[in-house]
């Protein structure tokens, strides 16, 4: 911390002084990684970008973005523009919802202005925008997957016009996410369009508008039975009427994705709406043999501490204080 307050006050000279020996003196110290940047950091402050080097490539793995941007800038202070180039293209890639992918972008323009270098190819834009929405950054990801569709193949068009409509609808852009769908020409019997038409029934459920959603629900059961977008649809369908609320129609839909999907991974929990929305409906009996396949037909799922509950709850109702007993 000494290190770090030298160095930020711009006091080069002690920071490396502070910093020259920590790893002699404190080896097994958890904070050793972020001193070799800090010490990395601070020698190239002062002009030692080759010493600086060889302490941040003692430590690259597991890769951090703090270390790999100290290490790029530090191989351009040295007059090794490819190598720079190389890591901070990496940084930016693979790395971008970190702060310093932003920071290495800067330094690439940079060196770009200098010297003659390769772009970032097709794959690696893919790989970014990839990366940016499984992070959850949908604005940062749809900007990325927009720039991409003019420039990549016929073939590969339709695959990214879904990665900029899902990237949309997941930021909020329902509007525009809708105008990608609606623009995509694809075969009708492909996945794409399954999954096309499972998106357009989000917007609609986004929208509330029940009829539009149930129209898309629908054509899902007529042309992809068996997909996994129609037993998302389902799931969405039973969560709207769950939250309507409309406990029958909830418990249909829930049922349906169970009865078809009885091996996917979320038919356990739409077992288990069944039988408890069931319960929530006065219908005993049936909420009876609901929490009981619960824990005969899926033993390890996470509702079963929950059915083995309100099942022994129901015995005591019924004044069977043996069976209540042996269910808790």
């Amino acid at each position: 911390y000494l290190g770090t307050a030298y160095f930020q006050s711009g006091r080069t000279a002690e920071a490396v002084t502070t910093l020259a020996d920590f790893e002699k003196q404190y080896p097994d110290s958890l904070l050793l990684r972020d001193a070799r940047v800090l010490y990395g950091s601070a020698l190239l402050a002062a002009n030692r970008a080759k010493d600086a080097i060889a302490v941040l490539e003692k430590d690259r793995q597991p890769p951090r973005a703090d270390l790999e941007l100290a290490l790029g800038k530090a191989y351009a202070a040295a007059g090794e523009p490819a190598k720079a180039a190389d890591i901070l293209r990496n940084l930016y890639v693979t790395m971008p919802l970190s702060a310093e992918a932003s920071q290495a972008d800067v330094e690439l323009k940079q060196l770009a202005s200098t010297t003659q270098l390769p772009p970032v190819g097709l794959n690696g834009r893919r790989t970014r925008a990839d990366l940016l929405a499984k992070g959850r950054r949908f604005s940062d990801a749809a900007g990325e997957y927009r720039d991409l569709l003019s420039v990549v193949s016929p073939s590969d068009r339709p695959e990214i016009q879904m990665a900029l409509a899902v990237s949309l609808r997941r930021s909020g852009d329902d509007k525009e996410a809708k105008k990608v769908l609606d623009a995509m020409q694809i075969p009708a019997g492909s996945e794409i369009n399954t999954q096309r038409i499972f998106n357009l029934g989000e917007i609609a459920r986004s929208d509330n508008d029940e009829q539009g959603f149930l129209q898309y629900l629908g054509q899902l059961r007529q042309a992809a039975p068996t997909s996994f977008w129609l037993q998302q649809a389902l799931l969405s369908e039973g969560n709207y009427y769950l939250l309507e609320p409309d406990y029958d129609k909830a418990i249909d839909a829930y049922r349906e994705l169970e009865q078809r999907f009885p091996n996917a991974a979320r038919a356990s929990y739409a077992h288990w709406k069944v039988a408890w929305l069931s319960l929530r409906q006065d219908r005993t009996a049936e909420a009876k043999t609901g929490f009981e396949q619960q824990i005969g037909l899926y033993p390890t799922s996470a509702e079963v501490p929950a059915a083995l509950y309100w099942r022994g709850r129901l015995a005591e109702e019924d004044k069977d204080p043996a069976m209540a007993r042996a269910y808790y």
